[in-house]
């Protein structure tokens, strides 16, 4: 991922791959989308631009503490995902076992894009201890 110097632009980036690929979907397929899907999009996105930003400041302020912050995000993105999915089946949702597979499938799919690009951004680092 060198061509991304910010791992908010590159968020971004495969934020609208995942929003283009969901907003293509064929309609006779529509089984498998919640109507909710967008809703869970957004969630990702502020989520995703909140810790990349975070990641990107440290990048750029303290790199010795770059791994705590690494993890950090991690940790964080799977307490705020399970936070907000036990959140949303509480206040009533129709279709629940849809909803959390969609939920839950944008959330690895996220979470993969999130462990390629810290290694991408490890292994430069790793260099210079």
């Amino acid at each position: 991922m060198k061509w991304f110097k910010s791992l908010t632009v590159a968020h971004l980036v495969f934020s609208a791959l995942i929003l283009v690929t969901v907003w293509c979907w064929p309609p006779e397929n529509g089984e498998w989308l919640h109507s909710s899907i967008y809703g869970i999009f957004v969630f990702f996105l502020v989520q995703g631009l909140v810790i990349n930003g975070v990641i990107d400041w440290v990048k750029s302020n303290t790199l010795d503490k770059l791994s705590f912050f690494l993890l950090g995000s991690v940790v964080f993105r799977f307490l705020t995902a399970l936070i907000g999915c036990v959140f949303v089946l509480v206040v009533g949702v129709d279709n629940n076992q849809l909803f959390i597979i969609n939920f839950f499938a944008i959330y690895f799919v996220n979470l993969i894009f999130e462990i390629v690009s810290l290694l991408a951004n490890l292994r430069p680092n790793s260099g210079s201890s």
